[in-house]
C-alpha cells in the first residue's frame, strides 16, 4: 500500500476511534469524517462506507461488509469485525491505527 494511502488510514481510524469513544453515533461521525479527512482515496471509502451503512438500514452488524477488500486489508476488515460484534469498535479503531502506523516505511 502506498505511505500516502496507508497515513489517511491511520488518520481515518484515530479520528473514528476517538469520535466513537466521545460517543459520537456511527453516522455522524462517518460523515463527519468524510468531510475532514485529508486523503481523497480514504474520503472516497468513507464515502462509499456512508452509501452502504444507508441502503443497510443502519444495521449495525452489516457495518463491517461496508468496508471494500480492494482497498482495505483482511486484517483491518477482521479487526473492525470483531469490534462491532464485541460492543468495542471505538477500540478496535484505535488498534488498527497502530497497527497501520507500525508498517509505515521507515519505522
Amino acid at each position: 500500500m502506498a505511505t500516502r494511502e496507508l497515513k489517511g488510514q491511520i488518520e481515518f481510524f484515530e479520528k473514528f476511534g476517538q469520535m466513537l469513544s466521545a460517543g459520537v453515533p456511527l453516522g455522524v461521525t462517518l460523515r463527519l469524517l468524510k468531510e475532514d479527512l485529508g486523503s481523497r482515496g480514504v474520503k472516497k471509502e468513507v464515502t462509499k462506507i456512508c452509501v452502504q451503512l444507508e441502503t443497510m438500514d443502519a444495521k449495525f452488524k452489516k457495518f463491517p461488509e461496508a468496508f471494500d477488500p480492494k482497498f482495505f486489508g483482511p486484517c483491518v476488515r477482521a479487526m473492525v469485525r470483531a469490534g462491532v460484534l464485541g460492543g468495542t469498535l471505538d477500540y478496535a479503531c484505535l488498534k488498527i491505527a497502530n497497527c497501520l502506523r507500525a508498517e509505515l516505511p521507515g519505522r
